[in-house]
């Protein structure tokens, strides 16, 4: 295996988690208010399960309400700036008026549009593009390591732990 290779990585965090676990315990109990959640969880997790599948990627984990996945020279990847939510036509079509799109970019080479969203809502959850694109907001090396193989990440020479940003 190389120690080093192209493409990109996509962590997914549900933001208003926690409060979507709280409102479901509070009004339907701790026991059917846990099943609720996974039952949205899961319908979430497959999802994009079947996009990542659907687009190349691989899953490398799940972390409560987070996943992280690999894309392998992703399509879109020269087309994506820090913290953009970029999405292809076919999602943002099944997606209809639940996102918000900035602009729409365009791949020379294979044709494709991608819709850059500003926002997402799904099933009472709401995901916003990144609003800190600055390079000096960037998380430590130390945050990296905990969602990078160990074994990849510990491969990098010590000065290097930023490449991964």
């Amino acid at each position: 295996m190389s120690d080093r290779t192209h493409g990109s990585v996509l962590f997914a965090d549900i933001s208003g988690f926690t409060r979507l676990t709280e409102s479901l315990r509070n009004s339907l109990g701790t026991r059917l208010g846990a099943e609720e959640l996974t039952k949205h969880l899961n319908a979430v997790d497959t999802a994009l399960i079947t996009e990542v599948e659907k687009h190349g990627g691989s899953v490398l984990g799940f972390a409560g309400d987070a996943i992280t996945c690999w894309f392998d020279d992703a399509n879109a990847e020269h087309l994506a700036q820090r913290g953009d939510i970029l999405l292809d036509e076919a999602t943002v079509k099944a997606l209809g008026d639940s996102i918000t799109i900035r602009e729409w970019r365009s791949d020379a080479e294979s044709g494709e549009n991608f819709a850059a969203a500003t926002r997402i809502e799904f099933g009472g959850v709401e995901i916003r593009e990144s609003v800190s694109k600055s390079p000096t907001s960037q998380p430590t090396p130390s945050l990296i390591s905990r969602f990078i193989l160990p074994s990849i990440y510990t491969r990098a020479p010590l000065h290097d732990k930023n490449s991964y940003l």
